[in-house]
């Protein structure tokens, strides 16, 4: 009897395992691709967008130039954004949502006005 028992747990043990590896290999391959539009008319001194601990920057961003990020391994989470102006103001965001298991590829634009705007991109590989 305690031999069909150790080897019930073993054989749970090693069904869980490979189970859990294909759902994490799964996982580990989605990615959120993101690019920054600055469509403000105004250059830019920083720009700095965070994901999942990932941060993506670039010093220096001119009028209607843009910055591409790639962040891999993704999990739930938004787009954490960080700008300052070259005239000294400053705007925060947190804006959209990623989450684990899909591929993202959004376009986040800032306008004239100063506003963040997040579309989002047709993506055939989900």
């Amino acid at each position: 009897m305690k031999k069909i028992t150790y080897f019930s747990l073993f054989l749970i043990i090693i069904l869980f395992s490979i189970f859990w590896f294909i759902g994490e290999s799964e996982y580990k391959e989605k990615y959120a691709n993101l690019e920054f539009i600055n469509n403000s008319g105004e250059p830019l001194d920083i720009v700095s967008i965070t994901l999942n601990s990932k941060t993506c920057s670039v010093n220096r961003l001119l009028a209607s130039d843009s910055l591409k990020c790639i962040f891999k391994n993704i999990y739930d989470d938004s787009y954490h954004i960080e700008i300052k102006y070259k005239n000294g103001k400053h705007l925060k965001d947190n804006l959209g949502y990623v989450t684990r298991g899909i591929s993202f590829d959004d376009i986040l634009i800032l306008t004239s006005e100063g506003h963040l705007k997040l579309k989002i991109r047709e993506n055939k590989e989900k």
